[in-house]
């Protein structure tokens, strides 16, 4: 079965001219939460609601940021908090943009909004921006939230290889004194106070 790009607006196939030009093209991730932060960003829908991939789905390298791949090895792979945010999406699916409307009533709304923060007195402008202040509500940008979410887990995946590594670490150390403890009984060096001491550091390699 070919392998083409499931995203809108892109013809991207798997084929001899996109594997020059360093084209790839990556199965969806098999965690749910990734995978559903994955169909959510390509805004795809069906008649059943958002559309579901199939095994054979497949997303090319062109709708991900480069900080998202891992080039380190023979294959080039994606990071796990990869998140695809690169799209040419058509209008009906774009993020729609407030228009200020120019009616007579919209306009009597805003002057009415407006003139309520025009400040009579110091005492008074400095209570109403307080009352301001308190229940104003800002709904927080998608992409700015994806964000926050893959440095988060870039810094999770950073302690997480910090931790294996102190791991390794410790394994080592504890099969050179287990090495050392051997070599002190063979040569009768090894009392019984030191013998304890040692077997707490050697503990389980």
């Amino acid at each position: 079965m070919p392998v083409s790009c499931c995203s809108f607006n892109c013809t991207e196939r798997y084929n001899e001219i996109t594997k020059e030009r360093g084209v790839t093209f990556h199965t969806f991730p098999t965690n749910q939460t990734r995978r559903e932060r994955w169909i959510v960003a390509l805004r795809r829908r069906s008649e059943y609601g958002l559309w579901q991939p199939s095994s054979y789905s497949r997303l090319c390298s062109k709708h991900f940021t480069e900080d998202c791949f891992d080039r380190t090895g023979q294959a080039v792979r994606l990071k796990d908090y990869a998140v695809p945010s690169l799209f040419e999406f058509p209008p009906h699916l774009q993020k729609k943009q407030t228009t200020v409307r120019n009616t007579a009533t919209s306009q009597a709304a805003r002057d009415s909004v407006a003139s309520y923060f025009i400040p009579t007195t110091k005492s008074v402008a400095k209570k109403r921006l307080n009352v301001y202040e308190e229940h104003s509500y800002t709904v927080p940008d998608v992409e700015q939230l994806q964000s926050k979410l893959m440095a988060a887990e870039r810094e999770r995946d950073r302690l997480l290889k910090e931790l294996r590594n102190a791991k390794d670490r410790e394994k080592r150390i504890r099969r050179t004194v287990r090495d050392l403890l051997e070599e002190l009984d063979s040569k009768n060096l090894m009392t019984a106070e030191l013998q304890t001491k040692l077997d707490f550091y050697a503990g389980d390699c």
